[in-house]
């Protein structure tokens, strides 16, 4: 994949994930970062301080496993209540983002349909058709 397809907040993945310092609690079980910087000879992600040479990168395919540890937290609006009333906590859905997606409809469609009718093969192509059709992805990594 050529680094322009990668643009800053998409995900990607360490080709060699114990050559960097990663800064996770989770440490290096996870092979999902978000990128922070791209110049042209290598980028910049959240979660390990060292400058990776773009070459060391690659997209997550979208298969069930190297991309399960990703969610969908779209913005919910907030609720109307009146003086008195409890406010509503809201739990983040951190399930499977393509299994979130059935439950969210747009143009009489859900967004999973939506994925596999554009036949989108890497998470940073979901990512920029949700950023294409909504301004935003909403995707998230799970891990801290």
């Amino acid at each position: 994949m050529q680094m322009e397809n990668f643009r800053k907040g998409d995900f990607i993945r360490l080709k060699d994930l114990d050559k960097w310092q990663v800064n996770r609690i989770s440490g290096k079980t996870i092979n999902i970062f978000e990128i922070n910087n791209i110049k042209p000879e290598y980028i910049e992600v959240k979660n390990c301080k060292e400058k990776i040479p773009i070459s060391e990168v690659e997209p997550i395919p979208i298969n069930g496993i190297a991309d399960f540890r990703i969610y969908y937290d779209p913005i919910i609006a907030a609720s109307c209540i009146k003086d008195g009333e409890p406010i509503p906590i809201r739990q983040v859905d951190r399930s499977y983002y393509l299994e979130a997606f059935k439950k969210h409809t747009y143009k009489g469609k859900n967004f999973n349909d939506l994925v596999k009718e554009q036949n989108l093969e890497y998470v940073n192509d979901v990512q920029n058709f949700l950023r294409r059709e909504f301004k935003k992805s909403e995707l998230r990594i799970d891990a801290i």
